[in-house]
Parts: C-alpha cells; sequence; structure tokens
C-alpha cells in the first residue's frame, strides 16, 4: 500500500501540490516493519498496522519539519510527536508525507493545491493539502484540523463518492436507488445562510429527493449563522494573534500579504469585543442541539459556493 501510493505521489503530485513534505523513506522504512509484523501475526490488534497517512503540516511528527505553510518556519524539526500523532502512530498508521496548508492555517484556502477532481479548481482549506492527497489516492488516510470549516470545507470540495452518491440520489447521472426513508425527521438547519444559487437549487433538490423517499423535512430556527462566524472571527484572530505574536514582530515580512494583514488587524482587536464574543459563541452550540432535539439529523451545506476556480502559486 505504501508503496502504491509513493508511486501515486510521484504520479501526481507534480500537478496536484498536496504535499509539502514526503517521507519516502521513512514510511518504506515503516511499511517492511508493519509487513513483518503482519507476517509473524505479531501484534494485529492494532487497527492502522501498515496504513499510508498523511498529516496536515501543522501536526507535530519527531524528526520532520512542521512548516506550517510559512516561510519563516521552512526549517522548523519537530522534536516530539504531536498527540494525535502519538496515537497513530501507536495504532501502527505509516506517516508517508506532511500535507499542505494554508499559511498558519489561517484560512480556507490552501493556495498551493490544486483539487484532484478539477485542476482548475481549489480543493478550499485549510486542510487543502490533506483533502487532496486523499481524494487523489495518495494516501489512504489523512490528518486535518479544524477551527472554522477547516476540514469540512475540503471534504466538501473534493468529496467525489459523495457529489456521486448525490447526483445518484437526485437521478441526475446515475439511476436512484429504492430507498425507503419513512421515520426519517430531517432538520433544514439553513436559517441566516450565506450560499450561491447554485448551492441552494442542489440543497433544495436533494432534500426533494429524501423527501419523495419518506423522510419528514423541515426547517429549523437555528441561530444566525453571520453572527456566530462574527463572534467566531473575534475569537479566533485574538488567539492567533497571540499565538504567533512573535512571528508578527520578528519575521512580519515572511508572512504572505493577506496573513500579515489578519494578524495585524487581530491586534487591534480590544478587550470588551473579544470577552463578548467568548461569552456568546459557545451559546450557539447549545442552541443549535436544543432547535435540532425533533430531527433525526440536521443539515446544512459545508462550502457556501461550489468548487471555486483558482490557478494557485506554486
Amino acid at each position: 500500500m505504501t508503496a502504491a501510493c509513493l508511486d501515486r505521489i510521484a504520479e501526481r503530485d507534480a500537478d496536484i501540490g498536496a504535499f509539502a513534505t514526503v517521507t519516502a523513506d521513512r514510511a518504506r522504512e515503516r511499511a517492511r516493519t508493519a509487513a513483518a509484523e503482519v507476517a509473524d501475526d505479531r501484534d494485529l490488534r492494532r487497527p492502522l498496522l501498515g496504513i499510508p497517512v498523511g498529516v496536515k503540516d501543522v501536526v507535530d511528527v519527531a524528526g520532520v519539519v512542521t512548516g506550517a505553510g510559512c516561510a519563516a518556519r521552512a526549517d522548523v524539526v519537530a522534536t516530539r510527536d504531536a498527540a494525535v500523532w502519538q496515537r497513530l502512530d501507536a495504532a501502527g498508521a505509516v506517516v508517508i508525507g506532511k500535507t499542505a496548508t494554508h499559511e498558519l492555517a489561517y484560512g480556507v484556502a490552501t493556495p498551493a493545491t490544486r483539487n484532484p477532481l478539477d485542476l482548475g479548481r481549489m480543493p478550499g482549506g485549510s486542510s487543502g493539502g490533506s483533502a487532496a492527497a486523499l481524494a487523489a489516492g495518495m494516501c489512504l488516510g489523512a490528518v486535518g484540523t479544524d477551527t472554522a470549516g477547516s476540514i469540512r470545507i475540503p471534504a466538501a470540495l473534493t468529496a467525489d463518492d459523495a457529489a456521486l452518491l448525490l447526483a445518484g440520489m437526485a437521478g441526475t447521472r446515475h439511476p436512484t436507488v429504492d430507498v425507503d426513508l419513512a421515520g426519517l425527521r430531517l432538520g433544514l438547519a439553513t436559517a441566516g445562510a450565506v450560499w450561491t444559487d447554485d448551492v441552494r437549487r442542489a440543497f433544495a433538490t436533494v432534500a426533494d429527493v429524501v423527501g419523495r423517499a419518506g423522510a419528514r423535512v423541515t426547517a429549523v430556527p437555528t441561530p444566525s449563522f453571520a453572527d456566530a462566524v462574527w463572534h467566531a472571527d473575534r475569537i479566533i484572530g485574538v488567539e492567533a494573534g497571540a499565538v504567533h505574536a512573535d512571528l508578527l514582530t520578528e519575521t512580519a515580512d515572511s508572512l504572505t500579504p493577506a496573513t500579515r494583514a489578519k494578524l495585524r488587524s487581530a491586534v487591534r482587536i480590544d478587550t470588551p469585543t473579544y470577552d463578548r464574543a467568548v461569552t456568546t459563541q459557545p451559546r450557539s452550540a447549545p442552541a443549535s442541539t436544543r432547535h435540532c432535539a425533533g430531527s433525526t439529523c440536521c443539515w446544512r451545506p459545508a462550502p457556501p459556493r461550489p468548487r471555486p476556480s483558482t490557478v494557485p502559486s506554486r
């Protein structure tokens, strides 16, 4: 599996840019060890034994650069494993490389990465490298991080299987499957959503198909999405500014103009505004849960628009 993934990286990643670093030698050695364990029937309880995994380049893997998509961190080698990689490593996973991310994971794009489903479009971010690597078959699993959509957006923009499934449900390219959804209560959590007409129509079509299959589809009055975003932006901004204060003061010129501007803007957020956001934002989740309590599940589209076109800087 590891050899096949490394071959796939060699074949496709020059065009996609999913990986910041490929740990080929390390991966091959770990894969050989896993194969030996399998041959000897040793420790097969580890669920990820020999599975090649990409790790987002903000997650430390000891001995590998954690660049975070940032020129100032290009030579920063991790001295210990992050907790998430400790657990995956213990489960037998093989790190095949570090995946590309938006600079400092502070954005919903991955500028150096193209969408493997359409190289003229973006995979979203900030975990776009992980999503692209997985969608292109360069690994069998990938680690991302998500503060405000950084896993959900790339997953939605690169999930071809989900697109085929939804197309099948809608009867557009593939025949629909007869299924009885009677008893399913589907809540549409779309209050305050800001989305394009294309996404709105697609969402309505899928909801209609599910409704005709027997589900009871109703709108649920979830809290304002715009308000939640406003508060989240203030929290993320202040905390990003604090975490990256040294970068901003010592190596600001190494940052891209967009990241530099966002960090400088965050510094100007005053304490009362931050305190209000921290106090208000946690109320959104319980309120959403309360409004969705009568539903089997609630739906809301992750990205507000179809896969955006882009010509990434490489």
